[in-house]
């Protein structure tokens, strides 16, 4: 490849290409429309990008090539990347992301808030939910 950007663009297209085949097959058998099917797809790349990069210790390079492969969210990707660096109200660093699709884990009982990737909280509100949890937590939340 001449540069990374041409590298993401071809890998871009290739989870493209995938992604519509495997829609075109389960896509009918579930309840969300066409857009949060594509929004599920760009999120779980996000993220499986995220998980790579903390899983090698950088988090940051992650992030990077999350942005290289999701390029601007185009169609019928849903967004570009989401992922970035949030200190919590305790002065902890967390990488997290927005989510373009809901898990409805507040919905559950028992549950008082929303998960810290939740497409319906703002960033001082992420804040707040990172820093409420404990050590153990860290690595877990969404």
């Amino acid at each position: 490849m001449p540069h990374e950007a041409a590298l993401g663009a071809i890998l871009r297209q290739q989870v493209i290409a995938h992604a519509a085949r495997f829609l075109a097959v389960y896509g009918p058998l579930v309840r969300f429309g066409r857009h949060a099917q594509w929004a599920t797809v760009t999120d779980v790349l996000d993220k499986a990008f995220l998980f790579a990069g903390q899983s090698f210790g950088s988090p940051q390079a992650g992030a990077a090539d999350a942005q290289l492969v999701l390029g601007d969210g185009e169609s019928p990707l849903t967004s570009s990347s989401t992922i970035c660096q949030v200190i919590d109200d305790r002065g902890r660093e967390h990488w997290t992301r927005r989510r373009g699709t809901c898990c409805f884990l507040y919905a559950m009982p028992g549950v008082e808030h929303p998960c810290a990737s939740c497409p319906r909280v703002d960033v001082s509100q992420r804040s707040q939910i990172l820093g409420a949890l404990n050590r153990a937590q860290d690595g877990c939340s969404s």
